[in-house]
């Protein structure tokens, strides 16, 4: 089992693992796996939770935690490209799609800065340099300024101290190394 994308929440000894990929699984959603696991670093044990409702992978994600309520978030569908955001209630054990990015694609990079997640790049018909602002308070998603070049499947990392995120290296026709600076 490949997992392309995990949280884990700042208060919770858990890691959460959700969606990913395996050639020939055999698995009811194709080789796209619905799966998400919780991981107990404290004992080493796996507990399997509630499906995603669809196969994802090449998806990107985050923790948030709104009223109490935490939340794992997906970001974007690997060759489905429907661009779903879904949403999971930790404590309710249930996925629901909350929303979409504003133009379908995968493969994107995510980081929560405040209270809001930015979700980056991505491929679907061609490398993406877009940015999309997503509020987990009104799900509501808005086009930000493109990054000036486009990137797939890299790495972004919220620096809260600072106030800025950054999307690092990925592949654009090559692998890239690029670092763009959000504020």
């Amino acid at each position: 089992w490949y997992s392309y994308i995990g949280a884990c929440p700042p208060t919770d000894p858990y890691l959460y693992l959700f969606g990913g990929y395996q050639p020939n699984a055999g698995n009811s959603s194709g080789d796209a796996y619905r799966v998400t696991r919780r991981y107990d670093p404290a004992n080493n044990v796996y507990q399997t939770m509630a499906d995603l409702p669809v196969g994802c992978y090449l998806n990107s994600g985050g923790y948030y935690s709104l009223n109490g309520v935490g939340y794992l978030f997906s970001f974007g569908n690997g060759y489905y490209g429907n661009g779903a955001i879904y949403r999971m209630d930790i404590a309710a054990n249930s996925w629901q799609q909350v929303g979409n990015l504003t133009g379908t694609r995968y493969g994107t990079m995510a980081a929560l800065l405040g209270t809001k997640f930015f979700i980056a790049g991505g491929y679907y018909n061609g490398y993406s340099n877009a940015c999309d602002e997503f509020d987990p308070t009104n799900n509501q998603t808005s086009a930000r300024a493109n990054m000036p070049g486009p990137s797939y499947m890299g790495c972004m990392a919220a620096v809260t101290g600072i106030d800025k995120a950054y999307v690092v290296g990925g592949y654009n026709n090559g692998y890239v190394n690029t670092n763009y600076e959000f504020t």
